[in-house]
């Protein structure tokens, strides 16, 4: 049988089409009726298999088309939806559709039980795989499923993650949740342990009537993650009052429940027990108003933990009604009501006199057993350190080798030095080491005290201010000025140093420029002393020869003969003292007899009449000194002679111990000393004889008066021993 398929064209034309052709065009049109199959027939995937699915399909972007029961909005108006299918249950998160949420949703407002049918995408999210809506629509209202019942065990795991689950047990506590006020926040303990469940507001008035009541709450099962995306702990989103049903109502009276004895708080039970309110009796030893407090009873001291601000002091009696949970190591009391019921004096301490590392090592089964943790003790020891971290100020007290930390209250203002011998009242609190399994039985690490004011704190015996810290303070100080010292002294001598140097350089200099100044003095002093003395001498011959021209031809040849053998004896003389600056006179080393020759040259017969002589035993004088005193003597001759008109000159010498003397006397006319001429290129004699004294540290005097003669001294020391020089 052969199937003709006929096709009206453009225009009516018809066509016949083989089954060949049929199949070629269906295989074509198949992707396009695909999507219409999807858009009017069943869904192509469930909740449950987008669950499954993994990163890399997710990353494809799979399309969704599935239809489901609103368990809830998260108080979001409908933007973010919990889509619940066949017990299965994902998010529907509007807000990440590019074209915002407002085009996604429908015209009327969600509300839990809704039916609705959502079209979108897959998408990888943080926890588990969530559905980015493109359309939302509205199918119709309904009831909310049925929760199964599960445990905190359940509630931890991963498994139930969005979910819609219904848990039981017993409200502890009530408050607003943090940062937001649409939620409460409910604190539900179960016989596994305890998690936070967020209610939907509905009115401001808390709904404190369920605390201590055993109710079965119904909500989203969430987790709580930290920045790793590793889960914390679980947590419960609860629509409203509706989904919380009381099972057992607390009761009316917390305080008319029985006392329960402080060593007794939680007794092991192999049964599942609800972790309802208990009451308890003691008497306060610490209070901190509003945060907790300490009460102690028969030995056995308890931390209860409350809000309440009112304050009470140590020795009241109170009553606290709260629900016990598990601490780190010891059992306290949380969310307690309070109220006093008595006073009395406060509690003495338990003076601690057991050596420390005996009494935190008691196996528990030794009798009698002293219980410290939660008790006011008093411990003394020293204090060793001292500091301050974000819980506050701290001391680290030593006894008996075990150093146990003091935290301190605001109002102890001063901390004693360290080294003090302290005693310290306060509540006890013992540290145990940190395990993440209990193994076996643990014994306490350490020890943790809490006074209460400045008066649980008393010094025995202050530290000396000088301790070891402040000794090193000291020693780093010197250390450091020493170091300090060193360097300054360092660059002081290398300022020194080089100031030195540039001193020795100038006064070098200043040597150089005064030793040639010296030696043009000296040179100046010997050609006066010998060219200028000699062409006086000569001139006197001349002057004589010139007088007796006339009337005694013979004398004036003689004179004349004279003056020429001046000259040839002080052109030698000259000439001896440009090479070694000596006289020629002193070779023969007779001083006297060169007195006596310089004496002849300048007036030979002729006036004034010179005359020489000595006193004391002649010696041997150095070169210097000797040569010295010839000059003196020559240019004192001269004076008396050229300038003086003397008639009588008389140089006497005079030998010493330690020192010669020489003395020139004449008759002339006179000065006045002060008057006399200076060093000018015309007068150099004075001047030069007390350059030549002084340079031998000899003293040189000038006495005269006009019309009375003059009268030079020169002293001139010596060394007798040796005739060195000085």
């Amino acid at each position: 049988m052969k199937l003709m398929v006929s096709v009206s064209g453009p225009g009516g034309f018809r066509r016949r089409l083989a089954p060949s052709s049929i199949l070629i065009s269906l295989l074509a049109l198949s992707p396009h009726l695909a999507s219409v199959t999807a858009a009017f027939g069943k869904p192509d995937r469930s909740i449950a298999e987008l669950r499954e699915m993994g990163a890399e399909e997710l990353a494809e972007r799979p399309p969704i088309d599935v239809e489901g029961i609103a368990l809830t909005t998260l108080s979001t108006d409908g933007r973010r939806i919990m889509l619940w299918q066949d017990g299965v249950a994902l998010f529907a998160d509007a807000t990440r559709n590019p074209d915002g949420a407002e085009s996604v949703l429908p015209d009327r407002e969600i509300v839990p039980g809704d039916r609705l049918r959502v079209t979108g995408h897959g998408k990888e999210s943080f926890v588990a795989p969530l559905i980015v809506p493109s359309k939302i629509e509205w199918l119709g209202s309904g009831d909310l499923p049925e929760a199964p019942t599960v445990d905190l065990i359940e509630m931890s795991s991963g498994r139930l993650s969005s979910q819609w689950v219904r848990v039981e047990g017993v409200v502890q506590a009530v408050k607003p949740f943090p940062d937001q006020k649409r939620f409460w926040l409910l604190q539900i303990a179960t016989p596994h342990g305890r998690f936070t469940a967020r209610l939907e507001k509905e009115s401001d008035d808390a709904p404190t009537q369920w605390v201590d009541a055993v109710v079965a709450v119904r909500g989203v099962c969430l987790h709580i993650f930290n920045h790793r995306g590793e889960s914390i702990g679980p947590r419960l989103h609860v629509n409203g009052a509706s989904e919380i049903t009381v099972l057992e109502h607390p009761p009316r009276d917390p305080f008319a429940l029985p006392d329960t004895p402080l060593d007794n708080l939680q007794p092991f039970t192999p049964h599942e027990v609800m972790p309802h309110r208990k009451k308890v009796r003691g008497t306060v030893t610490f209070c901190r108003p509003g945060s907790h407090l300490y009460i102690q009873n028969e030995g056995r001291g308890v931390r209860i933990v409350t809000s309440d601000t009112t304050v009470f002091h140590p020795g009241d009696q109170v009553e606290a009604a709260g629900f016990v949970v598990p601490g780190a190591h010891f059992s306290e009391i949380h969310q307690a009501i309070l109220r006093k019921v008595d006073s009395a004096p406060a509690p003495v301490p338990l003076q601690l006199e057991t050596p420390l590392p005996e009494l935190m090592r008691l196996p528990f089964e030794q009798t009698p057993f002293k219980d410290l943790h939660g008790r006011l003790v008093e411990l003394g020891g020293v204090l060793e350190l001292s500091g301050e971290d974000a819980d506050g100020r701290w001391m680290s007290l030593v006894s008996d080798g075990v150093a146990a930390q003091v935290r301190l209250p605001p109002e102890i203002q001063e901390i004693p030095r360290r080294g003090s011998v302290v005693r310290v009242a306060g509540i006890c609190e013992l540290e145990y080491p940190s395990t993440e399994l209990v193994e076996t039985f643990t014994l306490p690490s350490g020890l943790r005290l809490l006074p209460r004011g400045p008066a649980d704190l008393t010094v025995v015996k202050s530290a000396s201010w000088w301790t070891p810290q402040r000794q090193w303070m000291v020693v780093a100080i010197v250390g450091i000025l020493l170091l300090l010292a060193l360097a300054w002294v360092h660059t002081l001598r290398r300022r020194v140093l080089e100031k030195g140097a540039e001193l020795a350089a100038e006064m070098g200099g200043r040597r150089m420029a005064e030793a040639r100044a010296e030696e043009r003095t000296r040179l100046a002093e010997e050609l006066h002393d010998t060219l200028a003395q000699g062409l006086t001498g000569v001139s006197l011959q001349l002057e004589a020869a010139g007088r007796a021209l006339n009337l005694r031809p013979t004398e004036s040849s003689r004179h004349l003969g004279l003056a020429g053998q001046i000259l040839a004896s002080h052109r030698d003389e000259v000439r001896r003292t440009l090479w070694n600056l000596r006289s020629g006179l002193l070779d023969t080393g007779d001083l006297l007899g060169s007195l006596r020759a310089i004496a002849e040259n300048l007036c030979p017969g002729t006036k004034p009449v010179i005359s020489c002589r000595r006193t004391g035993e002649v010696l041997d004088l150095p070169d210097s000194v000797a040569h010295a005193v010839l000059r003196i003597a020559q240019e004192a001759m001269s004076n008396a002679v050229k300038h003086a008109s003397a008639e009588n000159v008389e140089a006497a010498v005079e030998f010493g111990a330690t020192e010669v003397i020489l003395t020139v006397t004449d008759d002339g006319c006179g000065f006045k000393p002060g008057a006399a001429a200076g060093a000018d290129p015309a007068h150099f004699g004075l001047q030069g004889m007390r350059g030549r004294a002084r340079r031998l540290d000899g003293q040189f005097e000038v006495n005269s008066t006009p019309g009375e003669g003059t009268t030079v001294r020169a002293t001139i020391p010596h060394h007798r021993s040796n005739g060195t020089e000085l």
